[in-house]
C-alpha cells in the first residue's frame, strides 16, 4: 500500500526540497544559525520516509535499521552543527554541551510517550512485527531532531518578532512530523502524506521569512533570562517516560520493553546533565567571588594609588563608631597637598600623577598596620588612625615628614608641602562631625600658615560659626536695610570748618549686634561679596552728596574701595553711572584705598585710576606710612590725597628731646612736595592737634572734632557754620 502511494510520497520529497532550499535563498547571509536549524528541520521527514521505504521494499531488517539510523544521523548532523557554531562563551562555560544534552533529555522522554500512545489501541495498534523496531528507530529520529530544533530556538534569546516567526514555522514543521510518522504507523498515504509535505514546506518558507527581521541593536543570543527553562527538558523527560510506563501498566497491564530501555540513557543524560550543571555551577561560583572581589576593589579603592577612597573611609568610620562604646578612640587625620596644582601647570598631569601615587606609598609606609590610609580625591589624603590625639599628633609629624621630602619622578625633582589638620573621635558624636573636625583643623593649619599641622580646637570651631553666619547674612544685607553709613568729618584747621566727610559702614546684625568693619569686610573680601558692598556704599554716599549739594553746598566725602573692586571690569564707567545718576560733580566724590593695596600691582592700578582721575573722581592713598611702598612707588601712583595713618599721628617721641609723631612732618613735607593734600588721621587729643598743625597738616580727621555721625547729626553740624567753597 505503501509503493500504491509512491506518488504522495514523491510529493513529500519534492516540496521538501523545495522548502530547503527557499528556505536557504530567503535567509539572510548573517542567519547561519538559522540556515542549519532550516536544513535540519527539512530532514525530520527523512527517517520516516526510510523506514517507510524499507518496510515496502522488503529491505532485511538489520539493513533497515542502518538505513534509517543513518537518516536519523544525517538529519541530526544539521542541529549538532548549529550548536556548535551558535557557541558563544558563557559566565559558566559549557553552553552547547547544554543544549545538546538537554535536546537528548528531551527527545528520550517524548519518544517513550509518543511510542506508549502508539501501542495503545485507541490509537491504532501495530501489527507491524519486525517493523516495530524499524518505526521506532524512525520515531526515535523525529523526536529527538525535533527537541534539538527546539532548545535550539528557545535558546536563541529574547521573545523578538525574529524569534517568534522561527517558532511558528517551527511549530508547523513538528505538527506535519508527527502526522507523518501517524501515517506510517496506520499504512496511510494521499493526503496523509501530501497534507505533511505541504505543512513541512510552508513551516521552512516561514522560518526562512522569520530570519529576515533584523535582530535588535540590545538583543544578543542567550540573553533571555529563562530560569525554568533550564530544568524543562530534564522535567519533560522524566515526565514523559513516567507518564508512558503508567499508561502502559494501567492500560496494557504490561511493560513494554522499549520503554525499560529508555530509561538506561535517561539515567545516563541525566547524570551526565546533573554533572554539567554542577560544574557550571563550581564556575559560576569562582566567577562569581572574583567578580565581588573586583567590584569591592572598584568601590573602595582608588584606582591612581590603590589607598582606600572616601567611601571605604565612611564605611571604617561607621564600623568603629559601633565598636568605640567603650573602648579606645581613633583619631582622623586630613591631608593636603601644599603646591600640587604647580607641578601638574608645570610638569604636566603624568607627573603630578606619579606624585600621587609616591605620595600615597610613603602615608602607607608611616602608618601602622591597623591604620587606614585613603586618598580623599585630588591631592587630598586621610589617615585613620587606632590611637588617642595625642599618639595621633606624633604620627603626624612623622607623616608630615615623610610628605615633604622631595619628589624623583622622570628625572624631575619635585618640592610639596603638606597641611595636616587631625581630630579625635572623643571630640565627635557621629562621623560626619570627625570629618567635618578633621576638615576645620585643616582649614586651620592652612590659615595659619601652610606646611604646620593643627589638632581640632572647640574655640576654632565657634569663630568659624560665627564667620559663616556672618558670610551667610552679609548676602542681601543691605536690601533688608541692616547696612548703615556713618560720617566722620574731616576739618580744616585754619578755619575751623568741616570740608569733607569719610563714610564708614556699619552693619547692624539682628542676631549678633553691631559688627565690627574689621570682621565683616574682611569677610566679604574672601568671600567675593566686596563688590556688592563696595556698590551699596557708593551708592548711598552719591545719595548724601546729592542731597548736600542740593542744599547748597560743596561738602565731598570719600569711600573706601578695595583691590578686588578696582580690578573688576568697567569699574570707572560704573562709577560715571552713578555719579550721573544722583547728578553728583566727580570732584566731590573722594575713592580711598589702602597703601599696602596700592603696592600690589602699580601697572594694573595705574590705569584704572587714571580713567577714575579723567572723570574729575579724586584718588586718595589711605593708611600711608603703614605699608611698605617706595617713594618710586608714590610718585608712580596718580593720587590727590595723603592721609598718614593715625599709629604714626600718635607714635610718641624716639627721645626726651624730641617732639611726638617724629614722622608727620616728614610725610607733610613730602606730599606738599608731590602737590598733594594731606590729611592726618586719628587726631584725639589737643596736643596730637597741635603736633600735626605745627608740622603743616591743615586737614585733620578724628574724635577730637567729632566721631562717626548719621547722616542727621552731620546735617545739623554742617547747619551752624556757613557756607565754603571746596578746598
Amino acid at each position: 500500500m505503501l509503493l500504491d502511494g509512491a506518488s504522495s510520497w514523491g510529493v513529500l520529497i519534492c516540496l521538501t526540497g523545495a522548502a530547503a532550499g527557499i528556505t536557504f535563498a530567503a535567509a539572510g547571509k548573517q542567519a547561519r544559525h538559522e540556515l542549519l536549524v532550516s536544513a535540519s528541520l527539512a530532514l525530520t521527514p527523512v527517517p520516516v520516509i526510510a523506514a517507510a521505504f524499507a518496510s515496502a521494499l522488503a529491505i532485511p531488517h538489520p539493513m533497515a535499521i542502518a538505513i534509517v539510523l543513518a537518516a536519523c544521523l544525517a538529519a541530526g548532523a544539521g542541529l549538532v552543527a548549529t550548536l556548535l557554531s551558535r557557541a558563544q562563551p558563557s559566565a559558566a562555560g559549557g553552553g552547547w554541551r547544554r543544549d545538546l544534552l538537554d535536546g537528548l533529555l528531551a527527545g528520550d522522554g517524548v519518544f517513550s510517550l509518543c511510542w506508549t500512545l502508539g501501542l495503545m489501541n485507541g490509537f491504532g495498534p501495530f501489527r507491524l512485527g519486525e517493523q516495530r523496531s524499524l518505526i521506532g528507530a524512525a520515531l526515535a529520529g523525529v523526536c529527538l531532531i525535533t527537541a534539538l530544533c527546539l532548545v535550539t530556538v528557545l535558546r536563541a534569546g529574547r521573545p523578538w518578532p525574529r524569534n517568534v516567526t522561527v517558532a511558528m514555522g517551527l511549530l508547523l514543521i513538528v505538527i506535519a512530523d508527527a502526522i507523518l510518522t501517524l501515517a506510517v504507523v496506520k499504512e496511510k498515504t494521499g493526503m496523509w502524506v501530501a497534507g505533511p509535505a505541504a505543512f513541512i514546506a510552508l513551516g521552512c518558507i516561514i522560518l526562512g521569512w522569520g530570519t529576515r527581521f533584523p535582530r535588535p541593536a540590545n538583543a544578543s543570543p542567550g540573553t533571555w533570562p529563562l530560569a525554568p527553562f533550564g530544568v524543562f527538558p530534564a522535567f519533560l523527560a522524566v515526565a514523559s517516560i513516567c507518564s508512558a510506563a503508567t499508561i502502559q501498566a494501567v492500560r496494557m497491564h504490561s511493560l513494554d520493553l522499549g520503554i525499560a530501555t529508555t530509561g538506561i540513557p535517561l539515567a545516563i543524560l541525566l547524570g551526565l546533565r546533573i554533572a554539567l550543571a554542577l560544574s557550571e555551577a563550581r564556575r559560576s561560583a569562582l566567577q562569581l567571588t572574583e567578580r565581588e572581589a573586583e567590584y569591592w576593589r572598584m568601590a573602595n579603592l582608588d584606582p591612581l594609588t590603590a589607598l582606600s577612597n572616601r567611601r571605604r573611609l565612611w564605611q571604617a568610620l561607621d564600623e568603629r563608631a559601633r565598636r568605640q562604646a567603650g573602648g579606645p578612640s581613633c583619631t582622623l587625620l586630613v591631608i593636603d597637598l601644599d603646591g600640587f596644582k604647580d607641578i601638574n601647570d608645570l610638569n604636566g598631569h603624568d607627573v603630578g600623577d606619579e606624585v600621587l601615587v609616591e605620595v600615597g606609598k610613603r602615608l602607607q609606609a608611616a602608618l601602622g598596620p591597623d591604620d587606614l590610609a585613603i586618598r580623599l580625591g585630588g591631592d587630598e589624603f586621610a589617615a585613620l588612625i587606632s590611637a588617642s590625639q595625642d599618639r595621633a599628633g606624633r604620627a603626624a609629624v612623622r607623616l608630615l615628614s615623610a610628605l615633604c621630602r622631595p619628589y624623583q619622578v622622570d628625572g624631575v625633582t619635585v618640592h610639596l608641602g603638606a597641611s595636616i589638620g587631625y581630630a579625635d573621635s572623643v571630640t565627635a558624636k557621629s562621623p560626619k562631625e570627625l570629618m567635618r573636625n578633621a576638615d576645620l583643623a585643616l582649614r586651620l593649619a592652612k590659615q595659619r600658615g601652610k606646611s604646620r599641622i593643627e589638632a581640632f580646637d572647640v574655640a576654632y570651631d565657634k569663630t568659624l560659626q560665627r564667620r559663616l553666619v556672618i558670610e551667610h547674612d552679609l548676602r542681601g544685607s543691605g536690601k533688608r536695610k541692616e547696612l548703615s553709613l556713618a560720617y566722620q568729618p574731616i576739618v580744616d584747621l585754619a578755619s575751623g570748618r568741616i570740608v569733607g566727610a569719610e563714610a564708614l559702614l556699619r552693619w547692624q546684625h539682628p542676631l549678633l549686634g553691631a559688627i565690627s568693619p574689621d570682621e565683616f569686610v574682611q569677610i566679604a573680601e574672601e568671600a567675593g561679596l566686596i563688590g556688592e558692598l563696595g556698590a551699596w556704599v557708593i551708592e548711598h554716599t552719591c545719595r548724601e552728596l546729592a542731597a548736600s549739594y542740593r542744599r547748597g553746598r560743596t561738602l565731598w566725602m570719600s569711600a573706601n574701595v578695595s583691590l578686588r573692586e578696582l580690578r573688576a571690569p568697567r569699574y570707572a564707567d560704573r562709577i560715571a553711572a552713578t555719579l550721573r545718576r544722583h547728578g553728583v560733580p566727580p570732584s566731590l566724590l573722594v575713592l580711598e584705598m589702602t597703601e599696602s593695596a596700592a603696592a600690589q600691582d602699580i601697572a594694573q592700578l595705574s590705569g584704572v585710576l587714571q580713567t577714575l582721575r579723567a572723570l574729575g573722581v579724586r584718588i586718595a592713598l589711605d593708611d600711608f606710612g603703614a605699608g611698605y611702598s617706595s617713594l618710586g612707588q608714590l610718585r608712580r601712583l596718580p593720587v590727590d590725597i595723603l592721609k598718614i595713618d593715625r599709629e604714626l599721628v600718635a607714635e610718641p617721641p624716639r627721645a626726651p628731646a624730641l617732639q611726638d609723631a617724629p614722622l608727620v612732618d616728614v610725610i607733610v613735607t613730602l606730599g606738599h612736595r608731590l602737590g598733594l593734600q594731606v590729611i592726618a588721621e586719628g587726631v584725639e587729643t589737643a596736643g596730637q592737634r597741635e603736633v600735626v598743625e605745627s608740622d603743616g597738616c591743615q586737614l585733620c580727621q578724628g574724635f577730637y572734632f567729632a566721631g562717626p555721625l548719621s547722616p542727621g547729626e552731620l546735617d545739623r553740624l554742617l547747619q551752624e557754620q556757613p557756607a565754603y567753597a571746596p578746598v
